[in-house]
């Protein structure tokens, strides 16, 4: 499983670096308003992604369970029966975004230089949608069968489609139009080799459907997740439509690379996760009730203890890293980023509880927790939104992710199994200190760098300043190496 985390962190690594390219290119071909106006394209295409997450998660759940109890052709059924719903689904959001592109660039009051171009973008994104959905639903079909080496091959794969294509397309002035083309690109290749590294499985059997119990109890497992979905959705992407709608496309272009920025820390958290629920689940599905416990007690342990460093460190060098990356000239781009991050980091912390409850089967409390985020989220939009602004609708968001998870806790304790006597806490005053210690370190190093390097080339000083802080932090919070389940060569485990 150590592999496999490493594995999906290089996975997650990848997307983040399409990202940190992307953004410099869009705004170098298309400028900052520009760059708002394709922002709303990618937020249209996020939200067909987190809605796919409903699924998703739900569909790897089973398909793990199914491979602990050796069920291949199970497994390929799932498959089937899946991907005809990511079709459905797929068409008519993508044939409604289609249909519905001039009336989207009215709504927003799209400069009119660029609303001939943004039609286009957007009639393409319908297209995107489709290939976007099965090619989501795939990549849980890799992680349900714990193969995460082939789902960062995939990912690589699609992300150099689209570093080729993107630059040629905007070179060659097709504009907005071009970055929609590229996307299109890259997510029909990942359909194409995430179907062709599940095709054992796909063969297993003859093509076929799930029962309609067993439909059943998918759909409702995912109709559960599904709010947890929405409150993703409201808490971060809903976001950026208030402030386009009520700024300009500058401020929207702002808000849309704090976004990215932070979305890119807590993606790289959450990419450990891939693994662990996925092992967490085929060890239920063998019956382990004991060790499952145990597994998930030292997952938990582990997994608040450095992500308590890493979300100090990623906030700290959160302002930086902005100036580094884009320049300064983006308005408050890292002020935006540094807020959402600290919040987006402190919910990432719930992730353990969350895959055993997954795993188990109870995602009720995973429900409650997304209906809390909404309701947080909202009272607390309007009140700072009309106080602050665009700020204040950030601010909320930060606000509304750590009470609410916290919260959680709290509520989910008793259903959790009980910690060993023997067991230390997680949260100790030496992680506090080490981690307010060595970020402010990095932090201090990272706005040196950033301030006397030219951008971009600061980039990667201040990762590799990032990269040591961490490593030191670990070494002072946790007992070496074989704790994190990693083992050096020619050692052997006790």
């Amino acid at each position: 499983m150590s592999r496999n985390v490493l594995v999906n962190i290089l996975n997650a690594a990848a997307s983040i670096l399409l990202a940190a390219i992307t953004v410099p290119l869009a705004l170098h071909f298309v400028g900052l308003n520009g760059f708002g106006v394709w922002t709303l394209a990618q937020t249209a295409l996020f939200y067909v992604a987190t809605a796919e997450t409903g699924i998703g998660p739900a569909l790897q759940r089973f398909i793990s369970v199914a491979r602990g109890t050796g069920e291949l052709k199970q497994a390929a059924r799932l498959i089937w029966s899946a991907s005809a719903l990511y079709t459905a689904l797929g068409a008519a959001v993508g044939a409604a975004t289609v249909l519905l592109a001039p009336a989207i660039v009215r709504l927003f009051d799209v400069d009119r230089a660029l609303r001939a171009d943004a039609v286009e973008m957007f009639r393409v994104t319908g297209v995107v949608m489709l290939l976007a959905l099965l090619a989501g639903g795939l990549a849980n079909v890799l992680q349900g069968l714990e193969r995460f080496v082939a789902a960062t091959v995939a990912t690589t794969i699609a992300a150099v489609v689209f570093l080729i294509a993107a630059p040629i397309l905007l070179a060659a002035d097709y504009g907005l139009k071009g970055l929609a083309l590229a996307a299109l690109a890259q997510q029909a290749a990942g359909v194409v080799v995430r179907v062709w590294m599940i095709r054992d499985v796909l063969a297993s059997t003859r093509p076929g459907w799930i029962t309609r119990g067993e439909a059943r109890e998918l759909v409702s497992f995912s109709a559960r997740l599904q709010v947890n979905v929405a409150s993703t959705l409201i808490n971060s992407q809903t976001d950026k439509l208030v402030v386009g709608l009520v700024a300009s496309n500058a401020t929207l272009g702002a808000v849309g690379i704090a976004s990215q920025a932070a979305e890119a820390v807590r993606f790289f958290l959450g990419a450990a996760l891939g693994p662990i629920n996925a092992r967490l689940a085929v060890v239920h599905g063998t019956g382990d009730g004991g060790g499952l416990a145990a597994l998930y007690h030292r997952l938990e342990n582990i997994w608040i203890r450095v992500n308590i460093g890493i979300t100090a460190l990623a906030t700290a060098l959160m302002p930086a890293l902005i100036i580094a990356w884009v320049g300064e000239d983006t308005g408050d781009a890292a002020q935006f980023a540094t807020i959402l991050t600290f919040g987006y980091c402190v919910s990432v912390l719930s992730g353990p509880a969350l895959a055993y409850l997954r795993a188990i089967g109870r995602i009720n409390p995973e429900a409650l927790l997304g209906l809390g985020l909404i309701a947080a989220n909202v009272v607390l939009t309007v009140v700072l939104g009309i106080a602050f602004g665009a700020i204040g609708v950030v601010t909320a968001t930060s606000i509304a992710y750590t009470v609410i998870t916290i919260v959680f806790f709290w509520r989910v304790h008793p259903i959790l199994p009980p910690r060993p006597a023997d067991s230390p806490p997680a949260i100790q005053p030496r992680v506090i200190a080490a981690a307010l210690g060595t970020a402010a370190l990095a932090g201090a190093w990272g706005t040196a760098m950033a301030l006397l390097l030219p951008r971009l080339v600061a980039l990667v000083p201040i990762g590799l300043g990032a990269a040591v802080a961490l490593a030191a932090f670990v070494v002072l919070t946790t007992d070496g190496l074989e704790e994190l389940g990693i083992r050096l060569p020619g050692r052997r485990r006790a």
